[in-house]
């Protein structure tokens, strides 16, 4: 299976509002205290123009035989604002998503070395990623991949 990453375009726009659906429904069915069913679109094109044009973003998109399966979307964040964290410039990656069809086929491990690839060539210090727990295939792979936690995210309901 050779899959090819390259940059979103706009023309890339409904392929990605359809995969951010799925996800914000996968999310949803497991979190509905946090996630509501969205308005249609979820995010709107120009919203989606403003990530794939902005400084500092990332937003690439998977193909396997010249059909768009999988995006990741990322950007650059600086840290040490105050005197306890050190200065630095990392990534952030905000969403992974590859479609049902074509998980488990190395898609999405292949988006997070390009972006690592990306994160490298900006000078970058480190890449951070938050997983919800209910995501287990999405954890492994990222261990798999080198990441380790550094801070467990809790939660208690009111009422």
């Amino acid at each position: 299976m050779v899959i090819t990453i390259r940059k979103a375009g706009e023309r890339d726009y409904t392929f990605i509002e359809n995969l951010f659906a799925y996800s914000d429904e996968l999310h949803r069915n497991h979190h509905r205290e946090i996630y509501a069913a969205p308005q249609s679109p979820s995010r709107n094109r120009d919203y989606y123009l403003s990530l794939i044009n902005g400084d500092g973003d990332v937003f690439l998109v998977a193909e396997y035989q010249g059909k768009p399966c999988g995006f990741i979307y990322g950007y650059i964040e600086e840290a040490g604002k105050i005197s306890i964290h050190k200065k630095r410039r990392y990534a952030v990656v905000d969403n992974v998503v590859v479609h049902p069809e074509y998980q488990r086929k190395g898609i999405a491990r292949k988006l997070l070395k390009a972006f690592e690839k990306w994160a490298i060539e900006e000078k970058l210090d480190q890449i951070e990623l938050e997983v919800f727990s209910f995501n287990k295939g999405a954890k492994a792979l990222y261990e798999d991949l080198g990441f380790r936690g550094i801070t467990v995210g809790m939660q208690k309901t009111l009422n």
